[in-house]
């Protein structure tokens, strides 16, 4: 996996991938670079302060988990991040359906052909902007 963002203009969306589970972490990118997104892994909330300098980001696709993820989310939002956010957890309590951030929440596991639907319709036009 390559650990840095793009940072010339892209022709190919670009999705922050946060995950802290290096093992799915792996699955979901080589998932998202098949489907011709380029993928960018970040695990941890140190590497997110480190590529949101430098890099920008069509679509970020987080685990929600209490803890690094929604902390990212979070960070993004105040930061200024605008585009879709799709959350995903294993967790299908009430809180869990749309947490602060988030434009949408998916609940892992993940089926691979729900969520390359839920990506293309999350990077149409009008699905760009969140308030």
């Amino acid at each position: 996996m390559n650990f840095t963002a793009p940072v010339k203009k892209h022709r190919r969306p670009v999705v922050l991938l946060i995950e802290p589970n290096l093992d799915l972490l792996e699955v979901t990118y080589r998932w998202l670079q098949r489907w011709g997104y380029d993928a960018v892994p970040c695990p941890t909330r140190a590497c997110l302060q480190k590529l949101s300098a430098v890099a920008e980001f069509d679509l970020v696709l987080a685990d929600i988990t209490p803890g690094t993820g929604l902390e990212c989310v979070l960070m993004l939002r105040a930061s200024g991040f605008r585009g879709p956010m799709i959350g995903c957890t294993a967790d299908p309590s009430p809180g869990n359906r749309r947490p602060p951030g988030c434009s949408q929440v998916l609940l892992k596991p993940l089926a691979p052909e729900a969520l390359k639907l839920e990506l293309q319709g999350a990077l149409q036009p009008e699905a760009q902007l969140v308030g």
